[in-house]
């Protein structure tokens, strides 16, 4: 009996302990000057192809498309747990190569950290990270939990009736109320055609939840939320180390 009481006692605390960690990206923006983005490319391209080729500290690399980034390269680890960091190896030549050749030429350099939610994500099938539609959204302060609840219908719409779409949900690890940063929400898709389909997502939540209920999701999605920022990232086989290819259970 003493035993059985000790283990009942116990178990909440196995229970954390064997709960599995979760999944998140580093990215850092990199802003490089018009004369030396050759010279960057060609040393960033080298040491990720050496240094970043596979695992969790796999990198691949994109170019920003439009807005005020424009031009900028989103150099993006992972995914891997925050454990990893502490594995991540300690190698003097890797730290040289970098610090050597490429930071001394950026302008700027920042990084962020997202954490994936496989839960409110949507990866039907294998898939290329070619292109990217990048949403950021700014969550009005404590709201976050009310916004989840109406990504999960969004998730369950999408689930029902556009079953087809891959997309994935991030929300930032290290959040900032200056930023406006605070979930990521990313589309992938290979041809720039896709831009410019209509989903008929409205329609949809309406045949899910009901006549009106679009409008009032809406309403509440405006309600919760302070502002949106969007980005088109395309990816550069030339400067990663992992390919543009990517399991669909990876990501479950």
């Amino acid at each position: 009996m003493k035993k059985l009481l000790f283990i009942l006692l116990l178990s909440p605390i196995l229970g954390f302990a064997q709960t599995p960690e979760y999944l998140m990206f580093e990215i850092t923006s990199l802003k490089v000057s018009p004369d030396k983005a050759a010279q960057v490319e060609t040393a960033m391209g080298a040491h990720n192809k050496k240094y970043h080729a596979t695992g969790q500290y796999g990198v691949r690399v994109y170019t920003v498309g439009n807005g005020p980034n424009s031009g900028d390269y989103k150099w993006v680890m992972g995914p891997g747990p925050w454990s990893g960091l502490d594995a991540r190896p300690d190698d003097p030549l890797h730290n040289l190569d970098w610090d050597g050749n490429v930071a001394r030429n950026l302008v700027s350099a920042t990084t962020e950290y997202i954490q994936f939610d496989p839960k409110l994500s949507r990866f039907p099938s294998d898939f290329n990270v070619n292109k990217l539609f990048v949403r950021y959204i700014d969550v009005a302060r404590g709201k976050m939990d009310k916004v989840k609840e109406l990504l999960d219908k969004v998730h369950k719409v999408y689930m029902d009736k556009i079953p087809g779409e891959t997309y994935g949900v991030y929300f930032n690890e290290m959040p900032s109320t200056s930023s406006g940063r605070d979930i990521t929400i990313v589309s992938f898709f290979d041809k720039y055609a896709w831009m410019s389909k209509d989903d008929g997502f409205d329609a949809k939540y309406d045949e899910v939840y009901g006549k009106g209920s679009s409008a009032a999701f809406w309403t509440d999605w405006m309600a919760n939320t302070v502002g949106l920022e969007t980005e088109l990232w395309e990816y550069k086989a030339d400067l990663s180390g992992l390919p543009a290819a990517v399991k669909a259970a990876d990501r479950q």
